[in-house]
């Protein structure tokens, strides 16, 4: 009976197995991350993301020039959201060019667009000569009411692409891409190493490119910790984040970006006197949980290097072909 009863579980077992191994193909089929490499739909999928990525990319392109003609904002960040609205623009039209582009052409378009995003969404846009409202430095820097629905419409414009690179990841996994394909410990490596670098879009906007309200409010925290000249530490602070952000995005210049970033989040943990708080991010006034973590991932990539995804090593693999 016994016997039996395992017999038919195991046959059981197997058809489930044999259903379910069809179900999933039909379904990865569908979704566009199929188990069959080498079938022709996947470049057919591709390419329909590809559009999909393009066509949002240009819906929030000219949602933010109507948001900066329909909302009173300052000028500098008026001039900011055109040009970079401009660099969204030209990133989709290499997108539409380059048919094999999977990393550096959606780049293109993600870092100025979340940059755009932020600015439009989660900022006091507030022109000068307007009264600024009475909160906190630290709220008035960092976070405000920007322009309604330009948070959710950043959101997709995120999800749209990081399902493009995903699929183009898989792809080149699988060996389904033509000419350089990358390992899987390859595209971990070059999503980690954007990640780390797309988290400065947060502070930089605030130093340099929100307008007087957020800067005057920089300017009085940085003269409250003790930063000489405040006015032209912001600008610098700004400056560098700007720098770190594009180099590891785009692993251009890496280890020294990296390295840049390394030292300037220990110095700002250190002068804004996270150290002496304690260790958790959930103490008040935040411990040096989290910046310090943000530092020691900055700092692989200064030890390690960016990896073949990359600019640096784009670069390197042309001057050896050249030489």
């Amino acid at each position: 009976m016994t016997v039996e009863f395992q017999r038919s579980t195991a046959g059981i077992t197997k058809s489930a197995q044999r259903i379910g191994l069809v179900i999933a193909r039909r379904l990865a089929r569908v979704v566009g991350f199929g188990l069959d490499h080498q079938s022709a739909w996947m470049p057919q999928s591709i390419q329909l993301l590809r559009f999909a990525y393009a066509a949002v990319a240009a819906v929030f392109c000219a949602a933010s020039l109507i948001a900066i003609t329909t909302y009173p904002v300052p000028l500098w960040t008026l001039v900011v959201v055109v040009v970079l609205s401009s660099v969204v623009a030209g990133g989709v039209a290499l997108l539409m060019l380059h048919a094999d582009s999977f990393f550096f052409e959606p780049l293109v378009i993600l870092l100025p667009g979340l940059t755009v995003g932020r600015l439009l969404s989660t900022t006091w846009l507030i022109p000068a000569g307007q009264p600024a409202p009475r909160l906190s430095v630290l709220i008035l820097g960092e976070t405000g009411p920007g322009v309604p629905l330009f948070e959710p419409l950043t959101v997709v414009l995120v999800a749209v692409a990081l399902i493009y690179v995903l699929a183009q990841a898989h792809r080149s996994i699988t060996k389904g891409c033509e000419g350089t394909c990358f390992s899987s410990s390859d595209w971990l490596t070059a999503t980690l190493r954007t990640y780390v670098g797309l988290m400065f879009i947060s502070h930089f906007t605030g130093h340099v490119l929100a307008g007087p309200i957020p800067f005057d409010a920089f300017v009085g925290y940085f003269g409250k910790v003790g930063m000489p000249l405040p006015e032209a530490s912001v600008v610098l602070a700004g400056l560098v984040e700007i720098t770190v952000c594009v180099g590891l995005a785009f692993g251009l210049l890496t280890r020294i970006v990296a390295i840049l970033g390394t030292f300037y989040l220990l110095f700002t943990v250190w002068i804004g006197g996270h150290f002496s708080i304690g260790y958790s991010w959930a103490l008040p006034e935040g411990g040096w949980e989290f910046p310090v973590l943000w530092a020691f991932l900055v700092a692989l990539f200064g030890i390690f290097g960016a990896g073949p995804i990359s600019l640096d090593a784009r670069l390197a693999r042309r001057s050896a072909t050249t030489t």
